[in-house]
């Protein structure tokens, strides 16, 4: 009896191997948090120095970054190590934008809760008003600090 090539293509095919799927859950977080980044895979690999098989490998779900490589991954997009391994994203703290917010951060800490809720009621009162983002019409622009600093 011959071999028939449509049975051998069968055989190869049915022992083709599948990527694992908590690895293939790692790798589509991966992909997900670098879109949103706007990168591509090749830019991804050289921020993280690493070759772009390694990037596609940890995507396609067949491999998982090391330690040290999902730290770097998580600086580059942004996240952190948990989620890009578990999914799950924790609230980490705050961390100010510029240095009108860092001040701001610094004497919040010093309050009293009740004084921190007065802040944020008087906040929520100046989104509701309409003050939103940039210098405020009475915010003179070369002042560096809430101090004056």
């Amino acid at each position: 009896m011959t071999k028939q090539p449509n049975q051998d293509k069968k055989r190869k095919s049915a022992k083709k191997r599948q990527p694992d799927p908590m690895k293939s859950a790692i790798g589509k977080r991966i992909r997900e948090a670098r879109l949103r980044k706007g990168l591509n895979q090749p830019e991804l690999a050289r921020q993280a120095e690493v070759t772009a098989n390694a990037v596609t490998q940890w995507e396609g779900g067949w491999t998982t970054p090391s330690m040290q490589n999902y730290m770097n991954l998580s600086k580059i997009l942004g996240t952190t190590v948990e989620f890009l391994r578990t999914g799950v994203e924790r609230p980490g703290p705050v961390e100010a934008q510029d240095q009108i917010e860092e001040e701001i951060l610094k004497a919040a800490r010093k309050l009293s809760l009740r004084r921190k809720m007065k802040i944020l009621q008087a906040m929520d009162q100046m989104l509701e008003e309409g003050e939103g983002p940039g210098l405020g019409p009475d915010i003179d622009p070369s002042i560096k600090t809430m101090s004056g600093r």
